[in-house]
């Protein structure tokens, strides 16, 4: 979700919803502020919750990830419907854009995500991020160490590190 501006801590690459539900309802928020320099926010949800809403309409999930963030930093949203309504302090600002994925439908992973079987190695995460003869990259959360088998294990923490 893009906003017209940023209203969390521009130096907080996660946010956690404390408020987030019975099934991992909007649990986990990634800015992407510091990678892309934009006020770009992903809204992460748990497996039960992704089962839930699988037919839910996309802008019926949007509302939902705002209502979350609305309750997590205390703010109000505005009303599109009040026109001539003006921001300000306490208001959240409007949504510029925005998208859905449906991970369990997408037709390369198919909800799929890395496994490490139980007795192998955590460091082959760490080596499978390692280039080939600089040719051949391997990305994605299969080569997170820190987020490992997480969507946002795929992004952006890679990018952090290296701009740090």
């Amino acid at each position: 979700m893009e906003f017209e501006e940023c209203f969390w801590p521009k130096d907080r690459d996660i946010i956690g919803n404390l408020d987030g539900g019975k099934n991992g309802e909007f649990e986990l928020f990634v800015s992407l502020w510091r990678t892309e320099g934009k006020p770009i926010l992903q809204a992460h949800y748990g497996a039960q919750f992704a089962m839930n809403t699988k037919d839910t309409p996309e802008q019926e999930l949007v509302d939902w990830a705002l209502r979350a963030l609305s309750s997590t930093f205390g703010l109000q949203r505005h009303d599109p419907s009040k026109k001539g309504e003006v921001g300000g302090s306490g208001m959240m600002p409007n949504l510029v854009k925005w998208s859905v994925k449906r991970w369990d439908s997408d037709e390369f992973t198919f909800g799929a995500y890395s496994h490490v079987p139980p007795g192998c190695d955590w460091s082959a995460r760490g080596e499978l991020a390692k280039p080939i003869d600089n040719l051949v990259f391997f990305a994605g959360e299969a080569t997170s160490v820190d987020y490992p088998s997480t969507v946002h294990g795929k992004y952006p923490f890679p990018f952090l590190r290296r701009r740090n």
